[in-house]
């Protein structure tokens, strides 16, 4: 415990750190004198809720940064004034506390607040009003809660709103306009969450997303339209979920996206023309779904080249899934995405695939000379003969059907 008035000729001071001690309890007077103060740490400390009085941050008119993380809080003050006069106050750190609820009102007076961090608390549900007036937030950590579903309208007036981190909650279900408003939001995380299905124009009016994280959800199906207008979108990451189909749009008019994930779903097939746009795509992760062929990497007269326009492209992983055959355009397709890239070994992957050497493989084969890792990749499940050899090593002539 700190005595009252501690600080109260240290008029002059800006920074004050009491982190990482064992403070329970704060008085009422504790920081009285300190109208200077600009950055306080109170974080890794045993602070309650009942240490936080009505007035204890009444004088620090300057304060632009507060920090209250890794205290014993497990809710705050129902009374509207335990902020106020904080008018100055540009970050408010709460994370890793045990809040399951925000007394309404409590940010009333914070209009600077532009970092709000909430993360791995256990709120478990927010009011639609909850974070009205804070309009120059720029940062709302949410990730790590137990959410189950948020108010349609919770974000109205966040227009300057840059990150917005939802994931590791218990989401299940958004609603269609819920990100309404947020024109300027660079940085959408949902990941971890357990949503099943998304409304149609859910990101529709966010043209200024950059990254946007769906991963480790329960999506079986997205709808065709649902990223259009993310024009500026350069990350888009849907891995770990339950994807089955993709419509043959549903990346259009993503020109500028740059790393694009669909490892570990359920897919068997892609459209033909579903990369098409994708000028400035670099990473393309494929591995872990259930293809059994993709052109032009099938054997076949004339593949459908699905990987046309791809020219930037520097990794592609195709590893775990049920590939069999390769034609032999898919050797210059590969090698081409090899000589481009900076990543050595880990440009192709397509290991762990059951490659099938047999007479449709020769074409292949012969093109082999030793130019490129991925031919290091190829091991044989079959025929039985062959099981387990490498393709490299396999001589054309034993390629037979």
């Amino acid at each position: 415990m700190i005595p009252n008035k501690t600080f109260h000729n240290l008029t002059s001071l800006t920074y004050l750190y009491l982190n990482d001690n064992q403070l329970s309890s704060l008085t009422p007077d504790t920081f009285v004198g300190l109208g200077n103060l600009q950055y306080l740490r109170l974080y890794g400390n045993q602070v309650t809720a009942s240490s936080l009085s009505a007035d204890i941050f009444m004088e620090l008119g300057n304060l632009q940064f507060l920090s209250l993380s890794q205290n014993q809080l497990t809710s705050l003050p129902a009374d509207t004034d335990a902020f106020m006069g904080l008018s100055s106050l540009q970050k408010l750190n709460f994370y890793m506390n045990q809040l399951t609820t925000l007394p309404a009102g409590i940010f009333s007076g914070l209009g600077n607040l532009r970092n709000l961090l909430l993360h791995y608390n256990q709120l478990t549900n927010l009011t639609a009003d909850i974070f009205a007036g804070l309009n120059d937030l720029r940062e709302l950590a949410l990730q790590g809660n137990q959410l189950t579903s948020l108010p349609a309208d919770i974000f109205a007036g966040l227009g300057n709103l840059r990150e917005l981190r939802l994931y590791q909650n218990k989401l299940s279900s958004l609603p269609a306009d819920i990100f309404a408003g947020l024109g300027n939001l660079r940085d959408l995380r949902l990941h971890e969450n357990e949503l099943s299905s998304l409304p149609a124009d859910i990101f529709m009016r966010l043209g200024n997303l950059w990254d946007l994280e769906l991963s480790n959800n329960q999506l079986t199906t997205l709808p065709a339209d649902i990223f259009a207008g993310l024009s500026n979108l350069r990350t888009l990451l849907l891995h770990f979920n339950q994807l089955n189909n993709i419509t043959a749009d549903i990346f259009a008019g993503l020109g500028n996206l740059q790393d694009l994930y669909l490892s570990h779903n359920m897919l068997t097939t892609l459209p033909a023309d579903i990369f098409v746009g994708l000028d400035n795509l670099l990473v393309l992760r494929l591995n872990n779904n259930q293809f059994e062929i993709l052109p032009p990497l099938a054997y076949g007269t004339h593949p459908t080249d699905i990987f046309a326009g791809l020219g930037n492209l520097q990794l592609l992983w195709l590893s775990h899934n049920q590939l069999q055959i390769l034609s032999p355009v898919a050797y210059d397709i590969l090698g081409s995405i090899d000589v481009r890239s900076d990543h050595s070994d880990h440009t192709v992957i397509i290991e762990n695939n059951p490659w099938q050497c047999d007479c449709r493989m020769a074409p292949f084969r012969q093109r082999m000379n030793g130019s490129y890792p991925f031919e290091d990749q190829i091991t044989c499940a079959g025929p039985g003969n062959l099981t387990g050899q490498y393709l490299r090593n396999v001589s054309r002539e034993d390629l037979i059907c």
